[in-house]
């Protein structure tokens, strides 16, 4: 069953890597993208982000700010790794791409 053309969905992933180079690696591979280095003291320095046309945004960041010494999520500590799919249309394709890779787990799916 498909998601309808105006429903919005927000996806986070938790990404089991050794860097965040390797998790954006890893990200860019699977869904066969590529995402800009960038950088900001509001995603806690150094990450990963790219936007599409329809408002799309993939971002890829470390969860843990060195700067701030606090955690993005918290909630979930054993993911060094961070991608957030934002306002996406295709979140099934993308959870279909992302598959049972043992280093990517869906972490959150919200509907708006």
């Amino acid at each position: 069953m498909g998601e309808q053309s105006m429903t919005k969905v927000f996806l986070l992933f938790g990404i089991d890597t050794a860097s965040l180079d390797k998790a954006n690696a890893l990200v860019e591979l699977l869904l066969r993208t590529k995402l800009e280095p960038r950088e900001s003291s509001f995603h806690g320095g150094n990450y990963f982000a790219t936007r599409g046309a329809d408002g799309e945004q993939l971002l890829v960041k470390s969860n843990f700010d060195r700067h701030a010494g606090e955690w993005s999520e918290p909630q979930y500590l054993h993911a060094p790794f961070l991608l957030y799919v934002n306002a996406t249309h295709r979140a099934a394709e993308i959870e279909g791409a992302i598959g049972n890779n043992a280093q990517i787990s869906l972490l959150r799916r919200s509907t708006v």
